[in-house]
């Protein structure tokens, strides 16, 4: 799921944003993103790390991510050789 899909962002807040429409998992590593629905511009990289570390997406995103993680077998673990 994109950022847009999940934040809901109205139609011209997507065509704005530059994490729209290739990097809607990476909305965080963006400058100048239209967050919170197309309702704030954060365009430093300190305004991005605080919004970010609040943000609802970003928070499912990396819990997803931890999780498949997680759910992976370790690659080159000892007990295997």
């Amino acid at each position: 799921m994109n950022c847009w899909e999940y934040m809901d962002c109205p139609d011209e807040a997507r065509r704005e944003c530059p994490a729209y429409p290739s990097n809607g998992t990476d909305c965080w590593k963006m400058p100048n993103t239209m967050c919170a629905g197309g309702r704030i511009s954060l365009s430093s990289l300190a305004e991005k790390v605080a919004f970010c570390r609040n943000c609802d997406f970003y928070m499912h995103y990396v819990r997803k991510k931890v999780l498949e993680h997680l759910d992976n077998p370790v690659v080159g673990n000892s007990d295997t050789l």
